[in-house]
């Protein structure tokens, strides 16, 4: 799709702005913009920030993917606390059991930086006041596919009628919207 839509003249620059937005979009979401408070356990310690940029050498990493460590680690948090509201049943089970194993090599990379508030993010208690309305929140969901499901170059009707096609989630369009401006998913002309 991205190769496609870059190669299409009327697209481009279109589709070059909005990535230039959702990067942006995204260092905020992953943690690394120090200046809103984040959710509790969402927080990216100093120290690996400053490996993110470069300041630190261990582990010996390239510039992708220490960013690429921040963007996993957030997809790591918000798959725990999913984990924790679902019912658990043997089949769910062995499927997250496997998509643990996929976690490893980001988790040995935790532990080499010293990321402790990951740790504790992931064995902390999670008590529930209410019973879920949705397994998945609607930010988690538009951060991950926002790019690759064309969400950016669709009006809110489309996006609305791609994420329930797609990935089976309801949302009503005012609720997407709220959550696009809260992101800032999409530029300021």
């Amino acid at each position: 799709e991205y190769l496609n839509t870059l190669n299409d003249k009327n697209l481009r620059s279109d589709f070059e702005r909005h990535a230039q937005q959702y990067t942006r979009a995204m260092w905020k979401w992953v943690g690394a913009d120090k200046s809103k408070p984040k959710k509790e356990g969402y927080e990216v310690p100093e120290h690996v920030l400053g490996w993110v940029n470069g300041d630190n050498v261990e582990p010996l990493l390239g510039l992708e993917q220490r960013f690429s460590y921040l963007i996993f680690r957030r997809e790591i948090v918000e798959w725990w606390d999913i984990r924790r509201r679902v019912e658990q049943i043997s089949d769910e089970l062995e499927f997250e059991a496997k998509r643990l194993k996929q976690f490893v090599p980001i988790l040995s990379w935790a532990r080499k930086l010293g990321d402790d508030e990951l740790f504790k993010h992931l064995v902390s208690e999670n008590r529930q006041t209410r019973a879920n309305l949705r397994i998945y929140d609607c930010d988690y969901l538009l951060m991950e596919h926002w790019m690759i499901m064309s969400l950016w170059d669709g009006t809110l009707g489309t996006s609305v009628i791609t994420l329930k096609k797609r990935l089976k989630f309801e949302v009503d369009e005012s609720t997407l919207s709220r959550v696009i401006s809260k992101l800032k998913l999409r530029p300021t002309d």
